[in-house]
């Protein structure tokens, strides 16, 4: 499994065998190994084939399904999310409410948006209040 986890990341990566081992510094025969599932890469090179290719060692070590969200050129921050992170974004996405909540901020003035986070931070020290009693 680990070895088509590498494999699919290094492709949408748009990297070569060659590429992959270059940044192991390791031979290409000796990665494709790795692809083929004869050989374990050590921990450090899973880290470091998972900053090559934009993903998760979680990803690559199959502990999760998310690689990461949109392909690497529409994410050129190299974003990482968490699979909590992936949830709460679709179920804002899928909730009209909280999505225009949204776009309400990312549309305000900086003054606006001060003054949305300045009421956001008083609900959130009242619940707190409200849970610590």
């Amino acid at each position: 499994m680990l070895g088509e986890r590498l494999r699919s990341a290094r492709e949408r990566a748009r990297k070569t065998q060659a590429d992959a081992a270059r940044h192991l510094g390791i031979t290409r025969p000796a990665y494709s190994q790795y692809e083929a599932g004869r050989r374990d890469p050590d921990t450090e090179s899973v880290r470091k084939l998972a900053e090559l290719f934009n993903v998760s060692t979680d990803y690559l070590l199959n502990r999760t399904n998310h690689n990461i969200g949109p392909e690497p050129e529409n994410n050129p921050m190299g974003i990482q999310l968490t699979d909590k992170q992936v949830t709460l974004l679709r179920e804002i996405r899928d909730d009209p409410e909280w999505l225009g909540m949204f776009y309400d901020f990312a549309n305000a003035t900086d003054e606006e948006k001060r003054m949305m986070l300045d009421i956001w931070a008083s609900i959130r020290k009242s619940i707190k209040h409200s849970h610590d009693n």
